[in-house]
């Protein structure tokens, strides 16, 4: 590949992350500043979902643009070309750095520090200067790292805690589902199962009964929760197409970076930014991020330096022109197949089966599960892979008295989602049903998943009432009495309230029995 190939090729893909950067601010800026509303209503988030892959996204821009104005600082000789585009890269930086600032993205944030970091120590003359400077103030720099390291944690406490405790039970379930995962789709179910199975064995260890949720350790009880989603790639990965899977695409990443360090280019900068914030979210299921990973990962491995780009020379060597052409084929190949496989077209048979989903809604909010039911009866084959339709859905079939239709529905669902909600109602189904043993069992599952939780508890409690297992009932009702959830509210102190007008009736009635 010529030098003239390699300046049109590096400046067009520099120019199009300004140029599509400079869009995500523009979207941004109109959302913080004039309310336009595109994706979510209650976040910065540009064009994407949320907060968090916006400020990601623009976290990845940044390194890479950094980058390049440096390097552009560093050229012995500019063209207007590169003269033009480095006055657009600072602007670039400039509005995108206030954006991820208002995401207030730690792992953003972090991600970006860590790319302008390996930029740092891959520049001699930036490296010199930082040695310099680490040296003459390395206890004010360690004090003032600690502070903002404890401030970032603190500000959003229970959410990192969240993050953490997650991690730990997807690398526990990584160690016990084996090599080959889960299959594609089965996140949810699989770390549900997961999380119930870890304090199950917590409270058989450490309780004096099968639901003493005191022998559980209060921090991991108040972080656990019902994600349907890793706030981790590589985990996710593992989780679902296992560690083998897992371990080649952390290679990947890790040889590409190595490979763009020692050869000085700027493209392990974005690469490094992309796998640090991929450790706390999840671009490689977003289609942007997607398109991104492939091409940093084919220009960190690629012999390309945008340094020798302003130099062009119109000759080819003719000894190192084949292999070369090689290379360069087989990197189409690879980029042209990684496009088809992200890329997904738009299925249009989804979209009249959405809208009628959309349609029967209503029903549902307003408890008319026979109309829900109606509606939504031709829409199984369509949303099978959905997690709230199937909770909705084998939510009416429970109200209308469909119980085994509901729970072949829900029990899909348990695959492909870790709500404790839809062992709940298949807990009714069995009770409905008379299979006594079969809702405890189900119930007991549903508060091993979640353990904050206080409607298992009193699943249980109305189960034991209906069956007449007066030792049971009593000890459940202290249960539910003593309980502390992750979070009190008008719906928890209702639940207990009925839970005491239960007992209250039950104990008067016991008495007029002995009475007469």
């Amino acid at each position: 590949m010529t030098k003239v190939y390699k300046s049109i090729l590096l400046y067009s893909f520099i120019f199009f992350i300004a140029l599509t950067c400079l869009k995500e601010c523009f979207v941004g800026v109109k959302q913080l500043f004039w309310g336009f509303v595109y994706n979510n209503p209650l976040y910065v988030c540009g064009s994407f979902d949320g907060s968090g892959s916006y400020g990601g996204y623009l976290a990845v821009c940044v390194s890479l643009l950094v980058a390049y104005a440096i390097h552009y600082r560093s050229l012995n000789s500019r063209t207007m070309l590169s003269t033009i585009l480095y006055r657009m890269v600072i602007i670039v930086i400039c509005a995108a750095l206030i954006m991820i600032s208002s995401t207030l993205c730690r792992s953003a944030i972090l991600a970006l520090c860590c790319g302008l970091s390996f930029l740092v120590i891959q520049t001699d003359h930036l490296k010199s200067k930082a040695k310099y400077i680490i040296k003459k103030n390395w206890t004010s720099i360690l004090l003032g790292c600690c502070i903002i390291i404890s401030g970032v944690y603190l500000i959003k406490k229970p959410s990192a805690d969240g993050r953490f405790f997650m991690n730990k039970i997807n690398i526990y379930s990584i160690c016990t589902n084996g090599w080959r995962g889960t299959g594609i789709g089965s996140f949810g179910g699989t770390y549900g199962n997961a999380q119930a199975i870890y304090f199950k064995k917590q409270i058989e260890k450490n309780g004096s009964s099968d639901l003493d949720w005191k022998s559980i350790g209060e921090h991991d009880r108040m972080s656990a929760d019902c994600p349907n989603d890793s706030f981790n790639d590589y985990l996710f990965i593992g989780v679902e197409r296992g560690p083998l899977v897992m371990f080649i695409l952390l290679f990947i990443v890790i040889l590409a970076i190595v490979i763009s360090f020692r050869r000085k280019t700027l493209w392990g900068c974005g690469l490094i930014t992309f796998a640090v914030f991929a450790t706390f979210y999840y671009p490689l299921r977003l289609q942007q991020f997607q398109l991104l990973f492939i091409a940093l990962t084919l220009l960190c491995v690629m012999d390309l330096k945008l340094c020798d780009c302003d130099q062009l020379d119109y000759t080819i060597d003719q000894q190192t022109c084949q292999p070369k052409r090689l290379i360069n084929i087989l990197t189409v190949i690879i980029v042209i197949g990684g496009l088809c496989i992200v890329i997904k077209p738009n299925n249009s048979q989804v979209e009249k089966p959405l809208r009628l989903w959309e349609k029967a809604k209503p029903w549902y909010n307003s408890e008319y599960y026979d109309n829900y039911v109606k509606e939504c009866d031709t829409l199984m084959t369509f949303f099978k892979d959905n997690p709230q339709f199937l909770f909705e859905y084998g939510h009416s079939l429970n109200k209308i008295g469909l119980y085994e239709k509901s729970d072949s529905v829900l029990m899909i669902g348990t695959r492909i989602s870790s709500d404790p909600m839809f062992w709940n109602v298949m807990g009714n189904n069995s009770l409905a049903q008379g299979k006594y043993r079969e809702a405890e069992g189900r119930y007991k599952h549903a508060f091993y998943m979640v353990p904050n939780r206080l409607y298992p508890l009193v699943l249980l409690t109305k189960l034991y009432y209906e069956e007449g297992d007066t030792a049971r009932f009593l000890e459940m009702t202290d249960v539910v009495e003593n309980f502390v959830p992750k979070v009190e509210s008008i719906r928890t102190e209702k639940l207990r309230a009925e839970i005491r007008e239960l007992k209250n009736s039950y104990l008067t009635e016991i008495e007029e029995n002995n009475e007469d």
